[in-house]
Formats: C-alpha cells, sequence, structure tokens
C-alpha cells in the first residue's frame, strides 16, 4: 500500500483531517476507518520498494550510517540483502544485522525517517519547519510554522527474524519497528521482542518524558527477560498491524490482528514536555542488539505504511492581539502609543501578549480594539520603521470599523514624520479620519498636507461610512500617494515634496474630547499595489455548546460577503478540514445529515472570485443523548475596585450537562455591570448582586460583588519600615512597596516570596490595596500580628484571586477590623501570568490607630537628630542633616504638603501649614527617619 499523508474518502464522508479533540465516540468512528485502510492491497514483487510505497517523503538510514534521500529513494533504490522488495510477497524489506555501525545511537538500523519537505533541501531537518510536526498542544505560531499538526503512522508488518544470542540478555530478540521522535526523546517507540525459547513474540512500547524517566506499556507479552511463551503472542513472519497516534497531548497506541479484538493504550503526555517541541515519525527495523554471534541480524518486512497529519485548527478566540497570525507582521514592528504620546507598551512587550481591559483587546475573537477617551488622547501603534519617499514603494493596508465615536473627529490611520531623525516638521503628511461635523456627515475623510513644511492642509472625502468594515489601502508608489476607500481610488496627488523620515500609525486618536473605538480586522504592511480584499464570513447558526440528538441533520448557516468583488463558494468544515460540503451561491446554507454522536467543530470558508479565503471562527458543538442540568453554582469574587474587571467562574451541575448556556444579571448596572459570559466591570461604589440562571431548568445562584474606590484615607504602609525574602532584582527594592509610587516595584525571583511592614503601632485595620507590575493578577494571602515573629492570622485570603491589580483599579479587600502592628504579604502564585516573578508596586493599609514615632536610620539614635522646637508655631531646626538630604512632611491623611532639600544645618518654615499633627521624614544615605512633628 503507498505511504499517504491523508486519511482517503470513506462513504460519502471525505475524512480530510482529525479535529484536535475528540470524544470517544468519534475516535472509535475514525479507529474504523483507519482500520479499513490498513488492509495492504496487492503488491507487485517486481517493483523496487518505491514502486509500491510512496517514498517521497522519506530518508534512509542504513547500518553503516549512511543516508539515502528521498530523491534516492523515489528513484527506484534497491540494496540486496539490506532493503528490497521481497521476491514472493512484495513487501518492503528492512534487514539490520547485530554489528552494523550505530553512529550517534546504542544500536545499529535500517529505518526510514520522515521528510515532510520532500525533496526541497532549502527547508533544515532539524527545528519547527516544514520538515518537521507539532502536537496540536503547541502554540499557534508553532503549529503555522510546522510542516503538519498531530500524526498518525499505521503500518501492517511482519517481523520475520530476531536475533537470538547477544552480550548481555536484555538486548535479545528485539527490535523497534515504528517511531515517534522529538528533538531529542522519543514520545513513543514501538517493540516487538522473541525469546529464543519462545514460539510467539511480546509487543510493547516506551514513553519518554523530557520530564521525567521512562514510562513503560506492555500491549502483547511483557518486555522481561526470561518469560513464558506468551499465550497471546505474535510469532515470527505472523502479519500484524500498528497504530501510532498523537493527537494533541494524547497518545494511543494500537495493535491489530485478524480476528482478534484490538489491543490499545493511551498515554496522557500534558506534563511530558512535548507542547512545543518538533516531531517526526520512524518506520522500519531499528535493531535493540549490537551484539552477539557474527551473522545475527534483525528483519522486518512491511506490507502497509500510512502517515497522516493535519493543518492547524483555528481557535474559538484568541487571548491577545499578538496571538493573531494576521497581526503578527505588523506587531512585530510597532510599539503601543496611549493615552499620550507616551509609550503604553513597548515593541517587546507588545508582542508578548499584551492587552488592555479598555484600550487595546481582542474582540469578536479574532480583531484588534481600539479605544480611548478624553480630550486629544490615543491608543495608536506606532510603526518602528522609518523611510521616505525615495525608498522603494509601499502600502498601509487596514480593514476597520469604527464602532463608537462621541468626539467630533478621530484619526484611524497616519503617516507622521519623525522630527527625531530628520528636519521635519513634527507632524502628519496624511491622516484618515471620521468628522461628525463635517458636511456630509458619517463619512470618512483624508487630510492631506500640500507643503513641505506642513502647513498647508487639503481634505478630500474618500465615502460614506458603511456602518460596519471598510478598506482603507494607503500607497506610495513612485513620489505619488493614492488612497484606496472600499477598493475605488479617490486620491492620486504628487507628494515628492516630503522627504523627511516618516513612519506608519493606526488605531484610534481623538482630535477633541468624547470616546471612539474602532476594531481593526486587518492591518498590514504592503509594497504599493492594490490589494485584493478578503472576503468576511461568520457562522450564524448553531450557536457554540448547542447539542443535537445523534442521527440528526444539522443546519448550519453562514453570513459571507466579500467587499470587493464576489463571493466563488462557500465551504463548510468539521475539524478545521474535513471538508463535508460547498455551496456556490447565497443563501451559504448546508445541511449535514445523520451525524453520529460525538463533538465537533465547524467551521466555515469564503473564497472571492480572486482567489481570496477567509475561514470563521469555530463554532463547538456536541451530538449525544441529552444530560439534563440540576443546578448551577457561582465562585464569590468579593470586593473590587471601580473600573476592574474580574470574571465570574459558573458551574453547572453535573459536569456533563448537555446545555451549559447560562445568563448573568446585576441588579444594579450603576454599580457593576456583568457581561453575558459574566465578566464583571466595576462602575461605582456600592453592592449589587449578581445572579446567574441555567438556560435549561432555570437554575439559579448568586453573589454579592462590592465595588469600592481606591482609598484617600491614610496609608499606614506609606514610608513604614519593611523587609522582604529573597533577593531584589537591581533598584527594585522591598521599600518600593511601600513608597507610595506605582510607577516603582518590588522584585522578586520565585514563589513563595513574602514581605513584611512595621506600621508602627497596633492598628485596626480594616482594608488593604494591592497593585502589581503590568497589572499582574498575583494570588496572595495578607496576614497581620503583634510582633514581628507572629504569630500571624490570615485577614486576607486572595489564594484563587484572578483580579488584576492595576494603579487605577487595586485588588481591594475589606477586613473585619484587625488589630495588628505587622502586615505580612505572601505571594504563591499568579493568574494568567506564567513568569517566575513576584512583581508588586504598592501594599496598602487602612484603618485606626495611632503610631509611635520610628526610626529606620540604620546607625543613629533617636537622641542624634534633633527637632526643635517641638511644638513650634512656624519655624523648625533640624540637626544631623548630614546624615540625610531632604526633608518631607505630610499630613495626617499621608498627604505630602512640604519638601526641602537639607544640608549640615537646617530649618523649616511652617507657617502656612495649619495647626495639627504631621510626619517629618528625612531621607538620605539609604537611611530614613520618621518622626512626629506639631504644628501650633
Amino acid at each position: 500500500m503507498r505511504a499517504t499523508r491523508r486519511i482517503q474518502g470513506f462513504a460519502q464522508i471525505e475524512f480530510a483531517e482529525i479535529p484536535t479533540r475528540l470524544s470517544s465516540l468519534t475516535l472509535l468512528l475514525i479507529l474504523i476507518l483507519l482500520n479499513n485502510t490498513i488492509v495492504a492491497q496487492d503488491l507487485d514483487p517486481t517493483l523496487p520498494p518505491s514502486g509500491n510505497f510512496d517514498l517521497s517523503y522519506w530518508k534512509l538510514t542504513r547500518p553503516n550510517q549512511q543516508e539515502l534521500d528521498e530523491d534516492a529513494l523515489t528513484s527506484g533504490t534497491t540494496i540486496p540483502g539490506e532493503f528490497y522488495t521481497d521476491p514472493a510477497t512484495g513487501a518492503m524489506v528492512f534487514v539490520t544485522p547485530n554489528d552494523g555501525k550505530t553512529g550517534g545511537s546504542s544500536y545499529p538500523r535500517t529505518e526510514l525517517r520522515e521528510m515532510l519537505r520532500r525533496g526541497d533541501t532549502r527547508i533544515g531537518t532539524q527545528g519547527i519547519n516544514k520538515n518537521n510536526w507539532v502536537f496540536s498542544s503547541s502554540t499557534l505560531a508553532n503549529q503555522e510554522a510546522a510542516g503538519g499538526v498531530d500524526g498518525i503512522l499505521t503500518a501492517t508488518v511482519a517481523v520475520d527474524h530476531v536475533s537470538e544470542t547477544s552480550d548481555e540478555t536484555f538486548k535479545i530478540g528485539r527490535v523497534i519497528v515504528g517511531q515517534i521522535h522529538a528533538s531529542d526523546d522519543e514520545p513513543c517507540r514501538l517493540y516487538y521482542r522473541k525469546l529464543p525459547e519462545n514460539t510467539r513474540g511480546s509487543i510493547y512500547f516506551a514513553h519518554e518524558p523530557t520530564t521525567g524517566p521512562e514510562q513503560w506499556y506492555e500491549l502483547i507479552g511483557s518486555r522481561s527477560n526470561g518469560i513464558d511463551d506468551p499465550a497471546d503472542g505474535v510469532a515470527l513472519g505472523e502479519k500484524f498491524s500498528y497504530e501510532i497516534k498523537a493527537i494533541g497531548n494524547t497518545l494511543t497506541v494500537t495493535i491489530m490482528r485478524e480476528g482478534k479484538p484490538d489491543v490499545s493504550q493511551e498515554v496522557d503526555m500534558t506534563d511530558s514536555g512535548f507542547a512545543n517541541d518538533w516531531m517526526y515519525f520512524k518506520a522500519g527495523n531499528y535493531n535493540q542488539n549490537n551484539a552477539g554471534d557474527p551473522d545475527e541480524y534483525a528483519q522486518v518486512s512491511f506490507f502497509a505504511l500510512d502517515v497522516t497529519h493535519f493543518e492547524p485548527t483555528p481557535p474559538s478566540e484568541y487571548l491577545a492581539p499578538s496571538d493573531i497570525p494576521r497581526f503578527k507582521p505588523i506587531l512585530a514592528e510597532s510599539k503601543l502609543q496611549g493615552p499620550t504620546s507616551s509609550t503604553l507598551a513597548s515593541v517587546d512587550r507588545l508582542n508578548s501578549g499584551y492587552t488592555h481591559p479598555e484600550y487595546f483587546h481582542v474582540v469578536d475573537g479574532d480583531k484588534i480594539l481600539f479605544s480611548q477617551s478624553g480630550d486629544s488622547r490615543r491608543t495608536e501603534l506606532r510603526h518602528l520603521t522609518n523611510w521616505d519617499l525615495t525608498q522603494a514603494n509601499r502600502s498601509l493596508h487596514g480593514r476597520l470599523d469604527i464602532v463608537e465615536q462621541t468626539c467630533d473627529q478621530v484619526t484611524v490611520m497616519q503617516i507622521h514624520d519623525d522630527a527625531n531623525a530628520g528636519d521635519g516638521p513634527n507632524k502628519p503628511l496624511l491622516r484618515i479620519y471620521k468628522h461628525n461635523g463635517r458636511t456630509p456627515t458619517n463619512h470618512i475623510w483624508a487630510a492631506i498636507k500640500t507643503d513641505d513644511g506642513g502647513s498647508a492642509t487639503t481634505h478630500v472625502d474618500l465615502g460614506e461610512d458603511p456602518g460596519g468594515v471598510f478598506n482603507c489601502d494607503i500607497r506610495l508608489v513612485d513620489g505619488n500617494m493614492i488612497i484606496d476607500f472600499q477598493g475605488e481610488e479617490k486620491v492620486n496627488m504628487d507628494v515628492s515634496f516630503w522627504t523627511y523620515p516618516s513612519y506608519w500609525k493606526a488605531g484610534v486618536y481623538l482630535q477633541d474630547d468624547g470616546v471612539a473605538t474602532a476594531h481593526f480586522d486587518h492591518l498590514f504592511e504592503g509594497d504599493g499595489s492594490p490589494q485584493n480584499f478578503a472576503p468576511s464570513i461568520s457562522i450564524t447558526s448553531p450557536e457554540s455548546n448547542t447539542n443535537f440528538l445523534p442521527g440528526s441533520d444539522i443546519t448550519i448557516m453562514v453570513d459571507a460577503e466579500d467587499s470587493d468583488g464576489e463571493l466563488a463558494k462557500v465551504e463548510f468544515f468539521e475539524g478545521g478540514s474535513n471538508k463535508i460540503g460547498e455551496v456556490l451561491s447565497a443563501p451559504y446554507t448546508f445541511v449535514w445529515t445523520d451525524v453520529a454522536e460525538g463533538s465537533y467543530t465547524l467551521t466555515a470558508r469564503a473564497i472571492d472570485d480572486e482567489g481570496a479565503a477567509k475561514t470563521s471562527l469555530s463554532v463547538n458543538i456536541t451530538v449525544g443523548e441529552v444530560v439534563s442540568v440540576t443546578g448551577v453554582e457561582l465562585t464569590d469574587i468579593g470586593t473590587i475596585a471601580v473600573g476592574a474587571e474580574v470574571q465570574l467562574e459558573a458551574s453547572v451541575f453535573p459536569a456533563s450537562a448537555t446545555n451549559q448556556n447560562l445568563t448573568f444579571v446585576s441588579d444594579d448596572a450603576t454599580v457593576a455591570t456583568v457581561s453575558p459570559d459574566g465578566l464583571v466591570r466595576g462602575i461605582s461604589e456600592g453592592s449589587t448582586t449578581v445572579t446567574v440562571t441555567t438556560e435549561e431548568g432555570g437554575f439559579t445562584d448568586a453573589v454579592v460583588v462590592n465595588v469600592v474606590a481606591p482609598s484617600d484615607k491614610f496609608n499606614w504602609a506609606r514610608f513604614q519600615p519593611v523587609v522582604g525574602t529573597g533577593t531584589p532584582d537591581g533598584s527594585n527594592v522591598v521599600t518600593n512597596l511601600v513608597d507610595d509610587d506605582t510607577d516603582t516595584r518590588w522584585s522578586v525571583e520565585g514563589m513563595p516570596q513574602s514581605a513584611t511592614i512595621d506600621l508602627g503601632g497596633d492598628i485596626t485595620i480594616t482594608r488593604t490595596e494591592v497593585t502589581s507590575y503590568e497589572g499582574r493578577a498575583y494570588q496572595f494571602i495578607i496576614e497581620g500580628a503583634a510582633t514581628m515573629d507572629g504569630p500571624y492570622t490570615t485577614i486576607v485570603d486572595r489564594s484563587n484571586n484572578t483580579s488584576p491589580g492595576t494603579p487605577a483599579t487595586p485588588i481591594v479587600d475589606l477586613v473585619d477590623s484587625v488589630e495588628a502592628r505587622f502586615v505580612r504579604i505572601t505571594v504563591s502564585g499568579a493568574d494568567v501570568y506564567t513568569g517566575a516573578w513576584v512583581s508588586l508596586t504598592e501594599l496598602r493599609v487602612f484603618g485606626e490607630g495611632e503610631r509611635e514615632p520610628v526610626s529606620t536610620s540604620n546607625d543613629l539614635a533617636d537622641s542624634d537628630i534633633l527637632l526643635y522646637p517641638n511644638p513650634t508655631g512656624s519655624i523648625v531646626t533640624i540637626s544631623a542633616t548630614e546624615q540625610f538630604h531632604s526633608a518631607s512632611i505630610y499630613d495626617q491623611s499621608g498627604r505630602l504638603v512640604l519638601r526641602k532639600n537639607l544640608s549640615s544645618s537646617a530649618t523649616l518654615d511652617l507657617s502656612r501649614l495649619s495647626a495639627g499633627i504631621y510626619l517629618i521624614k528625612l531621607s538620605g544615605n539609604n537611611k530614613q527617619h520618621i518622626s512626629k512633628l506639631i504644628k501650633r
């Protein structure tokens, strides 16, 4: 049988791909299909191996360690006594002597190595590239870079001969007939072994994680030395079929024999360390004996050999803009600016999963949202590559939808000069904008500078905003600027006078006060050529999580259109590339008939008249008997800050219930809103009840959400002595945790890590706030104690926290009046963030109490530092100031009211301050001293 890379047709359905997540019944159906393909066809004994088998994507390693590449194998190569066609059966025969060379291995081989490049030597043999494949548990970027995703190797073989002597017993009689090989280790090695005194052999396999010791699984008989003759073993020369299948993190090895039940073993590879590794199959004769009598050898005959790989499956939703493949090129060379011209995210941060809950995130599954509010504020990509019009032609293509605009004017695309790299006027050559106040209304405009000084501007009406997605191309060709709007040329003018270094910008830039939001469906650079825009497509029915009874006919409905041409057809897929049908004209509806029980992923692809294609987001459905809902439970989220967003976790009972659909409602949307999928957002201070209701049965559960604003009360932790575990990262020391500055941080590597603050007195704590670097959702507990050595009592438990702690929306917890002098925070993990660093910016503690004066100076006694007179009516003198360089005075709310640099002796004029009690902090030479100061 010829080796293939795709499963062939069965009945009326083309199984071109298996989905990465399959139910047990779907796996059973596919296994039946594979069993049908494994039966060996008639083989011609007069042909070389390449005459009966497709060897165009294999190379051969010989016992002398020489290799025959793809071209050599397909040219009809035969090696007598080593690699040849059996003259009686037509089988492909592999012979390996025990004394063959081993190369980098311990044992000799005559074995095929999978080469997906099929002779294209421009592609290397190692790494994640088009020669190798990856698991679907790997990143989407890895899947797209690889030659295939997941894999199934099937073969029908007979082991004709194995060794009977060796220098060690464990080597005798062993041969490997199939493998999955990774960069270093083997996710699977399939062994046949027959001992000399037995008439039948055993079959077993090894799984070799990168994270631990080898795991062994016995399928038929045993791998042990000196075992009895396996009762159900496989004799030499007896045919059997095997399947080695890796789907996601699941490895399944199956042995099939005519007239006998299949034997199968499944292995969970989740923790095996292969998620981002690269793979290739091997098949043939890997003799596991390198000693023994001079004429010892192993021989294996192949009667069938098949390989299947798949394409990447579109995800239901991307987590961050940098995850979306079509945006990767433009993001890789951009930074994000906002809300002013300052950098909101550097190029590295932007391309490491950066997202902002308000300004910049994924929307509608695979689009980028840019949003901003205020006057002259922005959320814009700034392309980091400068260019001028004397260089090559270039273009910027945008496909976007302005979904919200309360300001008069918002700019969405620009060409801007770089005044730091040339003598330009620091103005945009071009702005693509929408102006609510300009006539005609609801139109998109171009503002174009028409002189080299950037003073004269002309405004061109590009056309009406279609009320949805529109296309805009800015093309610079031979000194001319061409603007295509919705595929139609609207501007073509000479701009060769613009000679300054310039760059692209895209996003939203509010020219006046208000709010604006744009969704970008595409954004990329080009070479100045006109664009054919890909069509748009979405599945409107069925909805995700819909269940159908086995045998149902499922109607799949699609909305599809092509903005710059005509649609040629819409194709319908199950599992990514298993095409189940197509429709050539509207309405784009397809009926999938008599669907078997299982879990399915549906997608549709629209193809236009110029060949451009777009695949919809996936819809996940199930087909099976209905499991009724019996209840639902919400996890309490406690207190959140105004502006914060927290995802509610809801569990439907039983977990296997068919209908998992839920609705969420907030009793008071002025306090907190909740999205259809349970994302709670704090709006204003107060309390509201959020209720979840199951679609089936109407079961409910509710939680009370308390929303509070960041406190403006006295922060008892501010500038207090603090000690931390671990080694700080450079200047990111633990005192930054209490410096009232969210632009500094305490950073230590590894978790858990703790920091303990001396509040300076017994404080009745009523509230805490935590902010973290980059708004990470760290998981922690906060404890209080009367003394440094404890015992400590937990006053805040955020061990399962999912809330990001930003400066605007800290992680807030209300405390039931716990008295403590020492407060300790211990960080044990994080939600979403997978790095090794604990990086907190502030820990604030609020409550009531009275503090004793505290000195944090390392080598000065309080008596060495004099404040006199104290109390004072106006002037206070400070002595011993050679140890300090500044004095800061704070009122009882913690507000800084006076700061002065000090000399060896200094006076402070307090005449402008109101009478009351203040704290004075002296700083310098890595020392601090805090004292009470009374103004009469």
